[in-house]
C-alpha cells in the first residue's frame, strides 16, 4: 500500500502565501476530494506534493522523502492529470494514451502486452475508443479533456493525482469517471482530486478536505465537511442539503449578504 505524508507543508510564489502549514496523509479507501474556493490552494498543493513547485515542509512516499526520489521513480508512484488540457503536439488519440506507458519503457522499448492492455483499458473507461485515430488538436474540450485521463490511467500507477478532471465533461461522463476512480480506490490505488462540482462531490469522495486561503478549514467525511456553516464561512453561500437514496446531497443555492 503507498501511502503519502505531508507535513507542514508552506508553498509562497510571486511573493504570496498560497498553501500554509497543512499536514495530510493520504492512502486507498476511497477517493479523496480537496475542494475550497478559487484561489484557496488547490492546484499549488497537488504541485508541491509532486515537486513541481518549490515548497517549505515535508513530503514523503512510502517514507521516503521526495527530494530522494528520482523522477523516474516518482512516475511510477504517481501520475498527475493537470488543469491544462492544452496539446499541441499532432498525435492521434491512442498515441497521447500511450504516453502514460513511458515511465514503464527502457531506452529502447518498444510496448509490449501489458503496456497495450493498459491503454485499452484506459481507453474504454473513458469511453474514447471511437476517438482512437483522430488527431487530438481536432477534438472538442471534453474529448481532449477524456483522452488526457486515459493517458494517465494508462500509466497505472498507485497514486492518481488529478486536478478538476470532470471540468468540461458532459454529466454522464462526470459519472463515469467518478465511478472509475471509485473502482480504482477500492482495488488499492490512493486517488487525489480536485473538485469544484461540490454535489459529485458530495455523492463521490469519501473523505473532503476543504482548502481556505492556503489552509486546511476542514477534512472529514462529506457529511461532517459539507455543512452550512463550513460554506456560509469559506464560500459565502447558503446551500440545501438532504440525504436522498443516492446518499448525501449538497446544493449551493444562493449568495448570502456580504458583511459591512
Amino acid at each position: 500500500m503507498t501511502r503519502l505524508s505531508v507535513r507542514n507543508l508552506n508553498v509562497d510564489l510571486g511573493g504570496h502565501s498560497i498553501v500554509r502549514d497543512v499536514s495530510l496523509d493520504f492512502a486507498p479507501g476511497g477517493v479523496i476530494g480537496l475542494i475550497g474556493p478559487n484561489g484557496a490552494g488547490k492546484s499549488t498543493f497537488l504541485k508541491a506534493i509532486l515537486g513541481l513547485v518549490p515548497s517549505r515542509g515535508d513530503i514523503a512516499y512510502n517514507g521516503k522523502p521526495l527530494p530522494e526520489i528520482d523522477r523516474r521513480a516518482l512516475a511510477h508512484l504517481t501520475s498527475y492529470l493537470p488543469q491544462d488540457r492544452e496539446i499541441a503536439w499532432p498525435l492521434s488519440v491512442e498515441n497521447v494514451v500511450a504516453l502514460g506507458r513511458t515511465p514503464h519503457l527502457s531506452a529502447l522499448a518498444g510496448l509490449g502486452p501489458e503496456d497495450q492492455a493498459e491503454i485499452e483499458s484506459a481507453i474504454a473507461l473513458t469511453d474514447i475508443a471511437h476517438l482512437r485515430n483522430r488527431i487530438v488538436s481536432t477534438l472538442s474540450g471534453g474529448e481532449r479533456a477524456r483522452v488526457l485521463m486515459a493517458r494517465v490511467l494508462a500509466q497505472a500507477t498507485p497514486i492518481l493525482i488529478a486536478d478538476e478532471p470532470v471540468a468540461a465533461l458532459d454529466p454522464g461522463h462526470q459519472i463515469a469517471l467518478l465511478e472509475t476512480l471509485d473502482a480504482l480506490s477500492s482495488a488499492g490505488r490512493t486517488i487525489i482530486v480536485s473538485l469544484h462540482e461540490i454535489p459529485l462531490a458530495a455523492r463521490w469522495c469519501r473523505r473532503l478536505i476543504l482548502l481556505d486561503k492556503g489552509s486546511v478549514a476542514a477534512d472529514g467525511k462529506p457529511e461532517d465537511v459539507l455543512t452550512h456553516e463550513h460554506f456560509a464561512k469559506v464560500y459565502g453561500v447558503r446551500i440545501h442539503r438532504t440525504v436522498t437514496e443516492d446518499g448525501l446531497l449538497v446544493q449551493p443555492v444562493a449568495r448570502l449578504p456580504t458583511k459591512k
